[in-house]
């Protein structure tokens, strides 16, 4: 029941029993009204919000080559803290800090001649907040902000991609969608996608030893957002 349905029927309730407590104050019946309700719920005071999530990245890896018959490895699992507040009924924003992936290769015949890619984002989101049916909330965005890559390279490339620059901070932006689940007035359940694109992220393309423009990432997510009081 709905916090707002809650505090009528507690209205109406002490409206109901003030009467009785008045007509039948001759014969002292005891009247007691208490001003709190275990159906009256949380009400939260604050439009401000904690978020927070784990990541998988679904697309191809970035790190992508073989050599000596041993395959680059991908850790797709990353996470998402940020900070946000509710403007009205549909729109929010928020501020948000993600450790993407890392990707990284080892050779077998020798320890030294590893590499290892890493990527972090920070942007800042809007959102519209369609409707909430039945506590499900769907919702489209977008954001604006920065991708870090920091690209630790194998010797065997070492020198051979003249240009490239392993450590890199460019614009990026990202494009989001998912729905929130209202476990209750102050803790939401999210489930969401997001597609991260850096346009002028440089990264080397291992297969043919070039140098290559821009970084697209998918992403799916799940976490919580909790509103502060």
């Amino acid at each position: 029941m709905g916090v707002g349905m809650s505090s009528r029927i507690q209205f109406t309730l002490a409206v109901l029993l003030g009467t009785c407590a008045c007509t039948f104050a001759a014969e002292k019946l005891p009247v007691v009204i208490s001003d709190q309700s275990p159906a009256a719920g949380f009400k939260p005071t604050s439009n401000w919000y904690l978020l927070g999530s784990l990541s998988y990245v679904a697309s191809d890896p970035v790190y992508d080559y073989t050599q000596n018959g041993e395959d680059s490895q991908t850790r797709r699992f990353g996470y998402t803290v940020g900070t946000g507040y509710r403007l009205n009924e549909r729109l929010r924003g928020d501020i948000t800090t993600s450790y993407i992936t890392r990707e990284s290769y080892s050779d077998p015949a020798d320890a030294t001649n590893s590499g290892r890619l890493r990527i972090w984002s920070m942007l800042l989101n809007g959102y519209y907040d369609i409707g909430t049916y039945a506590d499900f909330t769907p919702y489209v965005g977008a954001g604006v902000g920065l991708m870090r890559t920091l690209d630790t390279m194998p010797e065997t490339f070492s020198g051979t991609v003249p240009g490239y620059n392993s450590s890199q901070t460019e614009f990026a932006f990202a494009l989001n969608a998912g729905v929130g689940y209202r476990m209750s007035d102050s803790l939401t359940f999210d489930m969401g996608y997001q597609f991260l694109a850096s346009p002028t992220t440089q990264y080397v393309d291992y297969g043919s030893g070039t140098v290559e423009d821009g970084l697209n990432l998918h992403q799916l997510r799940i976490g919580f957002r909790y509103t502060m009081n």
